[in-house]
């Protein structure tokens, strides 16, 4: 049987400046270089385009942004996967890191007593029951 999160987990990883750009660009949309740097500074950095560009070319390469032709000859740039599956991938891959085949034990040692709020907690627990109600009877064929 193949282990489908074997392969998901070997998501390539980012650079915390290449999380920054990528949460941008999942936050404002689709963008050129020159249409991100105001808001890059903004954020309170001060980049030069060629860093930008350089970043968001990597970005490219690893599979997490797409582009399309803007304005003359620039590139508009555009996430290619959701917030959510680049953090799912990214918790497996840190799971796989740690020597666990599941991300149960990486998320297991983040449900401490205190680390959720009334809201959280409830959010999990209809996930939990959503996953649950998912899975097939045990004993079932």
């Amino acid at each position: 049987m193949d282990d489908k999160r074997g392969i998901e987990s070997e998501s390539p990883d980012l650079s915390e400046a290449e999380r920054f750009l990528l949460e941008l660009l999942w936050t404002e949309g689709a963008s050129t270089v020159r249409e991100l740097l105001p808001l890059i500074e903004q954020r309170g950095r001060r980049w030069a385009y060629t860093t930008a560009a350089t970043l968001l070319n990597r970005l490219k390469a690893k599979g997490f942004v797409e582009t399309d032709d803007g304005p003359g000859n620039a590139l508009v740039f555009r996430p290619a996967r959701s917030r959510q599956d680049v953090l799912r991938d990214q918790v497996r891959a840190l799971a796989d890191r740690f020597g666990e085949r599941s991300p149960s034990a990486l998320v297991l040692s983040l449900v401490e007593p205190g680390t959720f709020n009334r809201h959280e907690l409830q959010r999990l627990k209809q996930l939990l029951e959503r996953l649950d109600d998912s899975q097939p009877e045990e004993g079932a064929s």
